[in-house]
Formats: structure tokens, sequence, C-alpha cells
């Protein structure tokens, strides 16, 4: 579907769990064509024994009332950077809200435009590694500053050996 509006999707209601340590329940992956990478997914109301990984994924992904669980991130975000089509910014704008997790490594942004983290039970596990990358909630910006930000009405427990719980 090169040029096209592709890959709208729900889940809902199901329970996912990954078939190993280290492999993720659910993966999203787009191509590197930048013409497909536009995604409007929503997450809702779903158990992930293993995280849920984002890779290169696009615009408007919201995880609603999940629990998270297992040795990965709850949520690893990595989208793409590309503009999408009629957009001003860098794609994925992202909302992670009223979800569990006591995944062992918490929500891990590289880039993103405008991600918002609220209202969230977030419990964080030892990640792998030291410094702030290791916090329950690690925003990044890689490629470019991320504006707009909000992390809010979170219950926040990290481990001892995290250094923050917000980074």
């Amino acid at each position: 579907a090169a040029g096209q509006i592709v890959s709208r999707f729900k889940v809902d209601s199901s329970y996912l769990r990954a078939n190993g340590a280290g492999n993720y329940a659910f993966v999203v992956h787009n191509p590197t064509n930048a013409a497909d990478r536009f995604f409007l997914g929503c997450f809702e109301g779903s158990v992930f024994d293993g995280g849920l990984l984002l890779n290169g994924a696009g615009d408007s992904l919201n995880v609603t009332g999940c629990t998270f669980t297992g040795v990965n991130e709850a949520v690893a975000l990595v989208p793409t950077t590309e503009l999408s089509p009629g957009a001003s910014g860098p794609s994925s704008m992202f909302v992670f809200e009223r979800n569990n997790s006591t995944a062992n490594k918490g929500v891990y942004i590289i880039d993103a435009q405008s991600p918002k983290i609220c209202n969230n039970n977030l419990e964080c596990g030892s990640g792998p590694g030291a410094g702030g990358e290791q916090a329950l909630v690690s925003i990044l910006g890689q490629a470019k500053r991320i504006f707009g930000a909000e992390v809010t009405g979170n219950a926040i427990l990290h481990a001892p050996n995290c250094t923050t719980g917000v980074f």
C-alpha cells in the first residue's frame, strides 16, 4: 500500500504473551518507506505479558486500560521521525493512560510529538544498564527535541536500583 494510509488497527480485550524472555508480546514494525509510516493504533483493555514494541510506528497511538507484565518495557516507542501527510512536525502523537504496569523496564520513548503518560499505576522493575534510561518513564529526544510531553497523575513505584522515576 505504498503512499497510502495503512494499518489502522485496534487491539481490544486480548491477552498476548511473549514466547520467551527478551521477546515482546506484540510488535508493530513499519517498513523504511516513509510513505508507509502512518498508523492509527488503539490498544484497550488488553494484557501484554512481555510488553509492546512500537518500532517505526506512526500517528495517533493510544494505549488505554491495559496491563503490562514481563521482562521487557511495558511500551517501547521508537517512532518514525518522518512527516506524516499534512503534518508540520514529527509523527507519533502517543497517549498512555489508565494502564497498570509491573513490567521490568517501564515506558521508554525514543522520540515522539507531545507524548502523554497520564493516570497510570506504574511499578518499575530492575532495568539493565545504568543512568536515567533505567527510569520508569524515560522520554529521550534522540533525533530532535520533544515538545509538549506530559507526565501527570501517575502512581510511580520504581525499584531501588532505578535511578529515578521519570527521566
